[in-house]
């Protein structure tokens, strides 16, 4: 009897010391193919985790790239993963051709874990399958040049209403452009994607929806920094309270889903919400299962606004610390009749043709999203063969994070001033592209670029020509320098200004 009772507890004691044994071999093998890559001093078996989980990281990972070179390796318990910042070696990695690097879908598993019922995959973090590519397909009309004009006018409506609000508001008082951002870019999404009326742009109350999507993004990224914290579940209370915030936040999706399923007539196909309801599933030939259609939902409303609000944030910053690049802005913007002067108190409202005639304001938006990239960690890609990083040998299933935050500070694309704010780079004509980089990478590049960068774009040259037509912006926050802004940064799966960043909003 008791050898029967100790079998299974014995057996399943067994294969787990099986399976802990493969990986612990298979981890240093692969550890012995990378001996010559370049590393530093590792914490015991946790290897170099506590470094990772810092707010700061991104900055960590810059000044070690400065020390290591474009290319070292870290130890993440137990795996191996190299951190590369060579633009050349990005560019090929994700470019399809030999050299081509699938996405690490492991790296993305917290997003899919975000969800309660059965964990599925969605377009941020499936490997490049049939799915992935219906999808894609599925919304990439979305956001096509024809769609991008609607687009523009609910911006510049909600962006108007905001800005009224502001002015009523006078000019002693202090607006957290991080919110306001917020409040846009969620409005933007959900009317103009998923034709979907919020109330986001009313300053007199807080947006629900965006305090949840803010603590269900703090719960992802601990699940992202840390895949062992789910075990302090029952030890740790915030952990508890970032589950539970999960948990309401899928209530939350399921429920918006389901009105979107409810409304399928009403929702055109070059939708976001109508493309997603008529996406289907390759193996199945049928549409999306629900859980299938509220992962996409959720995530495509999540990153419609979270980035957009972080680097109009960093924009702003950069443009009231430079006032010579704020004196261009507002120089185009009274060249075509926009801005607000003696001379001109009613300028014409800002026209969705004026969009495509800008040009120093447009390259302020880019020099922000290179200086300050919102998804500061860049990719995670995974070799599928033996293959050569940077002059290194790498073996087959080693994971390579490419980070945008030190890949778009390349001396080697952009000379010496890599680390300084000048716009102007992106207007200079005969600009050496050594390292293939004709845009910030802030949105990817090849095929796993960001499907909804154009709306983006859209997005943040509007709302900043809206508020320097109109308003004078004074910084109210201790952000003097350079130095101050990245201090003020932490990362919670985007770059977050936890403080916020104040400004006062002085009328012309």
């Amino acid at each position: 009897m008791l050898a029967v009772l100790l079998g299974a507890p014995l057996a399943a004691a067994v294969l787990v010391g099986v399976l802990v044994l493969k990986i612990v071999l298979d981890t240093r093998g692969k550890l012995e193919v990378l001996s010559a890559v370049p590393t530093f001093p590792e914490v015991g078996w946790l290897g170099h985790w506590p470094w990772w989980k810092q707010t700061d990281i991104w900055k960590k990972i810059q000044a070690k790239a400065k020390a290591l070179g474009p290319v070292f390796r870290v130890r993440l318990g137990p795996v191996p993963m190299l951190v590369v910042s060579d633009p050349a070696e990005y560019v090929r990695a994700c470019h399809r051709g030999d050299d081509y690097l699938d996405k690490a879908t492991d790296a993305y598993e917290c997003f899919n874990k975000v969800h309660f019922g059965p964990w599925c995959q969605n377009i941020l973090s499936m490997g490049s399958d049939e799915q992935w590519k219906v999808i894609r397909r599925a919304l990439s009309p979305c956001f096509s040049t024809s769609r991008m004009k609607p687009a523009f006018e609910v911006t510049a409506k909600i962006t108007q209403s905001i800005l009224d609000q502001v002015a009523a508001a006078g000019p002693s008082k202090s607006f957290d452009v991080s919110d306001l951002a917020r409040r846009v870019t969620v409005g933007v999404i959900s009317q103009w994607g998923f034709l979907c009326p919020t109330s986001a742009d009313d300053l007199s109350s807080t947006c629900a929806f965006v305090e949840q999507q803010q603590k269900t993004a703090t719960a992802v990224h601990q699940l992202w920094m840390d895949p062992f914290w789910w075990l302090t579940l029952w030890t740790d209370k915030s952990a508890r309270l970032h589950r539970e915030n999960c948990r309401m936040y899928d209530n939350t999706m399921a429920e918006y889903t389901k009105s979107l399923q409810a409304r399928f007539d009403e929702l055109p196909p070059d939708t976001i919400a109508g493309a997603l309801l008529r996406a289907t599933n390759p193996k199945t030939g049928q549409r999306l299962a629900f859980h299938e259609l509220k992962s996409n939902v959720a995530i495509v409303h999540a990153a419609g606004f979270e980035t957009t609000s972080s680097t109009f944030s960093s924009m702003m910053v950069l443009l009231l610390q430079h006032p010579h690049a704020l004196r261009e802005v507002e120089k185009e913007l009274d060249a075509v009749g926009l801005l607000k002067t003696a001379t001109c108190p009613s300028p014409r409202p800002l026209e969705w043709s004026d969009i495509g005639r800008l040009a120093y304001l447009p390259a302020v938006v880019k020099e922000a999203l290179r200086l300050m990239p919102p998804a500061s960690l860049g990719t995670v890609r995974i070799t599928g063969k033996p293959t050569k990083i940077c002059g290194y040998d790498v073996p087959a299933g080693v994971a390579v994070n490419f980070p945008h935050a030190v890949v778009d500070r390349s001396a080697a694309a952009y000379g010496a001033d890599a680390d300084e704010f000048v716009p102007e780079r992106w207007m200079d004509k005969s600009l050496k592209d050594a390292g293939n980089l004709k845009e910030p990478v802030a949105f990817s590049v090849g095929p796993r670029d960001c499907v909804g960068q154009a709306l983006a774009r859209v997005e943040l040259v509007t709302v900043l020509a809206m508020i320097i037509a109109r308003f004078m912006p004074v910084l109210d926050t201790a952000i003097n320098t350079f130095v101050d802004l990245e201090r003020q940064c932490q990362y919670r799966l985007t770059l977050a200004y936890v403080d916020g960043v104040y400004i006062k909003f002085e009328p012309r």
